[in-house]
């Protein structure tokens, strides 16, 4: 039986050296992360693209159908940050045997890893309560 194209992937993706605050401070730090997060990975698929016009290897995928686009998001668990994605977006982000990877969901995080993790520091000071 063939794989699903449409079902739901998860890549894991931990953050070190964050603060360590409260639980329910950090908790809410990560999930405000979060959502900067997705909106940041969902920008880079936000270029539209046509069936005559698709994106080169190596460059992120372009939006055609924007089933990708509007099923990518990051979730927040503990102090970890899931980027939750289809099955062929996993095949487009890391490439296969046959096609050669158009990275969008690594290669935006990796090259804001250092922002992304004072982001995360900066949101859990905001909520953590001053005594």
């Amino acid at each position: 039986m063939a794989s699903n194209p449409f079902r739901k992937r998860l890549v894991k993706i931990d953050f070190k050296g964050t603060l360590d605050r409260s639980a329910r401070a950090v908790s809410r730090g990560f999930r405000d992360t979060a959502v900067e997060m997705t909106t940041d990975i969902k920008e880079v698929l936000n270029v539209q693209g046509t069936k005559k016009v698709r994106s080169n290897p190596g460059e992120p995928p372009r939006r055609q159908s924007g089933k990708l686009h509007d099923n990518t998001q990051v979730i927040a668990t503990g102090k970890r940050m899931i980027v939750r994605t289809l099955q062929y977006g996993i095949w487009l982000d890391g490439g296969t045997s046959r096609m050669d990877a158009r990275p969008f969901i690594h290669a935006t995080i990796s090259n804001k890893r250092r922002f992304w993790t004072r982001r995360i520091n900066a949101n859990i000071r905001k909520h953590v309560k001053k005594k």
